[in-house]
């Protein structure tokens, strides 16, 4: 057993300042719980710390490894004296962790110093890093490092990318020990009683995760909850978490606090070993076989216009070759639908989401083409393969994503915009040559905040420029079940 644990550690840089900790009774419960963190990595006498950070060098669809003989940096800019820290990199462990991530195909990019000037992003240790290691230093200076900087990716991604690390601590076979660093959510400057509560649980749903070693809660947290808060502990956690997967674990929570507005918890995550049989269910197997039941139901769906998305999707995707929708609607019993599809022109938007955010898009305001069924297909094709915005989706991707058909009836200019329900009819806003459009969100959103959308869409700034123009049309929205 070369993976000796994980350390849940916050970085608030005020840790870093004795004046500010003994003024301050949380402080100076958060110093001692990050403490804590740092006597159990002391115990476990690692020879490499891997330190897993948000503030690295972040990219969008990938993890960025440092890779250099050595590290360094200090928190001067912080206004903390005294605090470099300079380290020696595990390069065996480098190039094991290089080796498993591109056989695995995790998406990762090595940052050395042809890659940090192409980038123009500094080689060194960042806040992330340097907080925590401050503290191991103090009680245990004398380990390796590797630097690893979580990217824009999903959790399951973040998570399977941890379950990989652990194969290659494991090859590489010296003791190690992962530091998971990222505060939880800040409280809103503005102090609103509603956020300040929602923000509040859920920092106590993370913390109560971990203490019931409840993992999957915080793997499969729904994006809109973490997109309302501002905080970035729970990638690199979640990145940590997935070296545990299919592992029994104990978990200790050594402080959760509230410390200057911002939820911090330090926590060490280890092997349980006193269980007769280690082994317990895997979250990438049951999420993979979740995902895979997930894509199966959508290419029959009782939907006609989402099963004719998604079997487009996956013709093109699979076989580059554009579905023929004649036999799928003879065969569905919806045939109303199916009728219906073939038989009418119309405009369609298809969106395509992956884990709450938009993964591509595409559509038209007119009809263009015979029927829906070639509008429908064609959009679906376009939003999967050719968002300028997007990589084209990949095959194994296909369990992994949301579709949203949205029918477009026809345009309607109208005078008064207060007419406009924004659950059920599309606007578009222009001004001389500006143009925006905007539909029927997920969730419910108020007339005026709708309007703004749109307006920002169009880049009007200033109603005063010019008449504004606006125009409704009826959505008809189909989205996965």
């Amino acid at each position: 057993m070369y993976l000796k644990g994980i350390g849940v550690a916050c970085h608030l840089s005020e840790m870093l300042s004795e004046t500010l900790v003994d003024q301050d009774t949380v402080l100076k419960q958060t110093e001692r719980g990050l403490r804590d963190v740092a006597l159990a990595v002391a115990k476990a006498k690692p020879h490499t710390i891997v330190i897993i950070t948000p503030h690295g060098a972040v990219f969008d669809d990938a993890v960025a490894i440092s890779y250099d003989t050595k590290l360094s940096g200090n928190m001067s800019v912080f206004g903390v004296a005294r605090s470099r820290i300079e380290k020696p990199c595990d390069m065996g462990l480098l190039d094991e962790i290089r080796d498993r991530f591109n056989e695995a195909g995790c998406r990762h990019i090595f940052v050395n110093s042809r890659v940090a000037k192409e980038y123009e992003i500094p080689l060194i240790l960042d806040r992330g890093s340097l907080v925590p290691l401050s503290f191991i230093d103090k009680v245990y200076p004398d380990y390796q490092l590797v630097h690893l900087t979580v990217g824009d990716l999903s959790y399951y991604e973040l998570y399977r990318i941890g379950h990989i690390l652990r194969q290659a601590i494991e090859t590489a076979s010296n003791d190690t020990v992962i530091i998971a660093s990222g505060d939880l959510a800040h409280l809103p400057r503005d102090r609103n009683t509603e956020d300040v509560r929602y923000v509040r649980a859920f920092n106590q749903k993370i913390a109560m995760s971990l203490r019931n070693k409840d993992y999957e809660t915080i793997l499969t947290m729904p994006a809109e909850e973490c997109s309302r808060v501002r905080q970035c502990g729970l990638k690199p956690l979640v990145t940590a978490l997935g070296s545990e997967d299919g592992i029994a674990t104990k978990c200790m929570i050594f402080s959760e606090t509230e410390a200057l507005g911002i939820g911090c918890v330090n926590a060490w995550i280890a092997d349980d070993i006193s269980k007769k049989d280690p082994v317990t269910e895997s979250l990438l197997t049951k999420l993979e076989e979740q995902r895979k039941a997930k894509y199966v139901k959508a290419l029959s769906a009782d939907d006609a216009v989402i099963g004719l998305a998604m079997n487009a999707i996956a013709a093109w995707i699979h076989h580059n070759e554009k579905f023929d929708p004649d036999y799928y609607l003879s065969q569905h019993d919806d045939l109303q639908m199916a009728e219906h599809l073939q038989n009418t022109q119309g405009a369609v938007m298809v969106t395509i989401y992956k884990d709450g955010e938009i993964r591509g898009s595409a559509g038209s305001l007119s009809a263009e083409r015979s029927n829906l069924c070639a509008e429908i297909v064609h959009h679906a094709i376009e939003a999967a393969s050719f968002d300028p915005r997007f990589l084209p989706i990949e095959p194994e991707e296909l369990g992994q994503i949301d579709i949203v058909v949205d029918l477009l009836g026809k345009l309607e200019v109208i005078a008064d915009p207060s007419c406009v329900d924004p659950t059920r009819h599309g606007l578009i806003v222009e001004q001389h040559l500006n143009r925006g459009v905007v539909t029927p969100g997920l969730t419910d959103v108020s007339l005026s905040s709708y309007i703004e959308a749109a307006e920002r869409s169009a880049g009007i700034v200033n109603a005063d420029d010019g008449k504004i123009i606006f125009s409704r049309f009826d959505v008809d929205r189909h989205r996965m079940k």
